[in-house]
């Protein structure tokens, strides 16, 4: 949240920050792709076409995601407490006392 606050959101940070799940993701959808044409069997061919609209439809859900986020990023960066933000980043208390006031 504190870099995003610093630089304004991007969808280009959140996705270096999570290149490595993205690159096992990717390289599951390869999978299914070369199983699917590796194949005659029917049921192994509809298996390949599930995980490949799984996969397809998990990326397009967190794209969708990230977009809205991105979206409401202006709202969402007025409301926070961003004291209560950088204390925890320092680790000073925990989110649940920060979130009740207690200390």
């Amino acid at each position: 949240m504190l870099a995003h606050r610093a630089k304004g959101y991007s969808l280009a940070y959140v996705m270096r920050k999570s290149a490595l799940r993205y690159a096992i993701h990717i390289g599951l959808l390869a999978l299914f792709v070369v199983g699917f044409f590796a194949t005659d069997e029917l049921c192994y061919k509809g298996l390949c076409l599930w995980g490949l609209g799984a996969f397809v439809g998990a990326l397009a859900r967190d794209l969708g995601w990230l977009r809205r986020i991105k979206a409401q990023w202006p709202f969402t960066e007025k409301i926070i407490n961003w004291q209560t933000v950088e204390d925890l980043a320092e680790g000073k208390g925990s989110a649940s006392q920060s979130a009740h006031g207690t200390r």
